[in-house]
C-alpha cells in the first residue's frame, strides 16, 4: 500500500475498476460507431454519385484495351480448349476466374461489362467508407 491508509487504497480501486468497466463498454461498443441508416444514406449517395459521372460511359462507351483480350478469349475458348484454358492461363488466376464469372454471366454485352464495374467501383468505395466508420473516422473524413 506505500503510505497510504486502507480507506484510499479501497478508493483508488474503485476508481481503476470504474475505469476498466468503462474501458470495457467502450471496448464492446467500439463496433458499432456506423449505423444502418447511415450505410443507406453513403451507399445511395455513391451510387447517384456513379450513375452522374460513369452512366454516360455505361451508354455509350466500349471496351478498352485489355477487355478486348479477356472478350476474345471468351469468344475463341472453344479454339483454346474450353474457357477454363483460355481464362486461367496467365499469372493472375483470380482475375482469370473473375472474368470467366463475368463473361459467362454477361457475354460480351460490353454495357452490361460497364455497369457492372460502375457498381463494383461504388461497392467498394462504401465498403472501403464502412471500414473507416468502424475504425471511428469521423464521418467527414471518412466520405472524402
Amino acid at each position: 500500500m506505500s503510505g497510504q491508509t486502507p480507506a484510499r487504497a479501497v478508493d483508488s480501486g474503485t476508481r481503476a475498476d470504474g475505469a476498466a468497466r468503462v474501458a470495457e463498454a467502450q471496448l464492446l461498443a467500439w463496433n458499432v460507431p456506423l449505423v444502418r441508416s447511415e450505410l443507406l444514406v453513403v451507399s445511395v449517395a455513391t451510387l447517384a454519385a456513379t450513375a452522374a459521372l460513369f452512366g454516360p460511359h455505361v451508354v455509350s462507351g466500349g471496351f478498352v484495351s485489355d477487355d478486348w483480350g479477356w472478350a476474345s478469349r471468351w469468344a475463341g475458348r472453344e479454339v483454346r480448349g474450353g474457357a477454363l484454358d483460355a481464362f486461367l492461363g496467365g499469372s493472375r488466376p483470380l482475375l482469370g476466374l473473375y472474368f470467366l464469372a463475368t463473361h459467362a454471366m454477361l457475354g460480351l454485352h460490353v454495357h452490361l461489362h460497364l455497369a457492372l464495374q460502375a457498381f463494383l467501383a461504388a461497392a467498394v468505395c462504401v465498403a472501403f467508407y464502412a471500414l473507416l466508420r468502424l475504425l471511428h473516422v469521423p464521418r467527414a473524413a471518412s466520405f472524402t
